[in-house]
């Protein structure tokens, strides 16, 4: 059975009837009477009924629990239908369903009440007997994260002593989604020329792989004696110049930081941690719309070290991205010199990097060794995607 069943069982009424039903047999021994034993077998019917009633409760009643997952941004609304069906012919009149769903959506019209990090919700149902019935209840987005159904309940009255039964969903709930962030428009994004040595193919890039050539021409007095192709040269009888593939590193890195520092060193939750989060979204989407690789650093602690999306490219990715990016917790905080120690030791070739996050100085220094290591590094300051300065600039400089 998928409930578990409470009931709140009136003892003093129960014993009352009991006690009554005694009586009335003694005085009906007493008194030689017949009629008030019809009395006694009604009461002990009515004994009955509520015995059979008890425990035929809930077992032919199914709650219909398919998995289901849904993707939404902020502000949509996500709809999930509750369906039971009554097998029996058992009726459950006048209850209310109630089930609890994450604090991050929200439905006014059959809000309860609050409970921490979850909001109550109630639906008025009856159910007849060999009967189904649905409710499609529409959630409004309201912030990132995920999103989930639980404590399902049924309570209605008991239909022979009228008190409070509740019906307990036993099993987990299977339906959940995960709501993304919203993109944050970024200035500037557009504005980045610089090329580096990479593996992305180009015909505009001023960098050759010379372990790549691709095909040979006629040599031409300007070329150097060391691209000339001697055994293509002595096939065709006529010196033939080597062509290399043009490549350039058209990747990303988003490294985010949603923490602050205090005065004493500690980590605290950025106020716009947020607003970082929702920007990356938009850079992210921006680069993958480009075709090119993006990858992502988060100082969110997991079970396997800081928040890390590696590198990729494509809508797959960008969904992978939005995932990450929606399960960020803001309370976990994995240290941000930590992350920099990885990039500058993982990353070797020369790439672009975007930093979102506060900048103390343990930060401005950990960026400025990227800087030499080769990487372009940009930072986002009012929305808007510039350039790291050099060090001794003021903060709204950097």
């Amino acid at each position: 059975m998928q409930w578990r069943k409470t009931i709140q069982e009136n003892h003093l009424q129960i014993d009352v009837l009991m006690v009554m039903g005694a009586l009335l047999a003694v005085v009906s021994l007493f008194l030689e009477r017949r009629l008030p034993f019809l009395f006694i077998g009604l009461l002990a019917i009515y004994f009955l009924f509520i015995r059979v009633y008890n425990k035929k409760m809930g077992e032919k009643l199914i709650l219909v629990n398919p998995t289901r997952f849904t993707r939404v941004f902020v502000g949509e609304e996500l709809h999930f239908e509750i369906k039971i069906r009554n097998h029996s012919v058992m009726p459950y009149m006048e209850g209310y369903l109630y089930f609890d769903a994450s604090h991050n959506v929200m439905n006014h019209n059959y809000f309860h009440l609050k409970y921490g990090e979850w909001n109550t919700y109630r639906i008025p149902i009856s159910i007849v007997g060999k009967d189904e019935v649905s409710a499609t209840v529409p959630l409004k987005a309201m912030s990132r994260g995920k999103m989930g159904i639980r404590n399902i309940r049924y309570t209605f009255s008991h239909p022979l002593t009228f008190e409070t039964v509740e019906l307990a969903f036993d099993d987990h709930y299977d339906t959940t989604a995960i709501i993304y962030p919203n993109a944050k428009f970024v200035q500037n994004i557009t504005k980045t020329h610089d090329n580096y040595f990479g593996e992305e193919t180009s015909p505009f890039s001023t960098y050759e792989d010379v372990l790549q050539p691709i095909h040979t021409r006629d040599y031409l007095p300007s070329d150097s004696f060391k691209r000339i192709h001697w055994k293509a040269s002595a096939k065709r009888q006529t010196l033939q110049t080597k062509v290399f593939e043009h490549n350039q590193n058209l990747s990303w890195l988003l490294l985010i930081n949603i923490a602050v520092k205090s005065p004493l060193g500690n980590d605290y939750v950025s106020k716009d941690a947020e607003k970082y989060l929702s920007e990356a979204a938009y850079i992210a989407k921006h680069i993958i719309k480009q075709g090119l690789p993006v990858e992502m650093f988060v100082n969110n602690h997991t079970t396997s070290g800081p928040l890390h999306v590696k590198e990729g490219k494509g809508i797959g990715h960008f969904r992978r991205i939005l995932e990450a990016l929606a399960i960020v917790d803001v309370n976990n905080i994995y240290p941000m010199n930590s992350i920099f120690y990885l990039v500058s030791n993982q990353h070797m070739h020369s790439q672009r990097i975007i930093y979102l996050g506060d900048s103390d100085n343990d930060n401005r220094e950990s960026i400025e060794e990227l800087k030499t290591l080769g990487h372009q590094v940009f930072y986002i300051e009012a929305s808007t995607l510039l350039p790291f300065a050099a060090k001794g600039r003021e903060r709204h400089e950097v």
